[in-house]
């Protein structure tokens, strides 16, 4: 009989263990919600020395348009949105158009303003929200994460493309709005 009952209480810490963990680390996924600003004075020599490292191993005339074209594309909005409902996450960069997926990584077919088209896929990774956005020359991965007081929101870009001799990486901060 006491073998029964801790071989239930075995079975239930299991569950719990098992269950529990995904939970929160889902509980803590949808703190991302919110207004963000821009909260770095650097984000721009930032952006600079990333791109730099990476054109530097470029040829003259090709690192030249390189870095004309990186730094063009990798402006830092001055305001992130996320909102989270569900299985979907939408972010907005400025006024921007929205940007809303199904968390589950799957691939979603998604045009740019510009009418470029291109495919992304977004992703839990604990509490951390990745999105891809991938086009015929790029892929541009955007990882959020929020410090533990929840209102400091870091953003990582890693731009990879077969035109790069390696990834163009750099990172953000964003304050919580209210």
């Amino acid at each position: 009989m006491k073998s029964i009952f801790r071989l239930g209480a075995a079975a239930l810490l299991a569950a719990l263990v098992c269950g529990v963990l995904p939970l929160a680390a889902w509980a803590q996924a949808p703190n991302l919600a919110g207004r963000y600003f821009l909260d770095d004075p650097a984000a721009m020599p930032k952006i600079r020395k990333a791109v730099d490292k990476v054109a530097d191993q470029m040829g003259l005339f090709a690192a030249s348009i390189a870095r004309d074209r990186l730094m063009a594309a990798n402006k830092p909005a001055g305001m992130v949105v996320i909102s989270i409902e569900g299985n979907e996450v939408t972010t907005q960069f400025d006024q921007d158009q929205p940007i809303k997926t199904p968390v589950d990584g799957s691939a979603v077919d998604w045009t740019r303003d510009n009418g470029e088209k291109v495919k992304i896929t977004t992703s839990w990774e604990g509490t951390t929200l990745k999105r891809a956005v991938a086009s015929k020359d790029a892929t541009r991965t955007v990882t959020y994460s929020l410090d533990a007081s929840g209102n400091i929101l870091t953003v990582e870009i890693n731009l990879t493309s077969e035109h790069l001799p390696q990834p163009v990486v750099y990172q953000l901060t964003y304050k919580r709005s209210g």
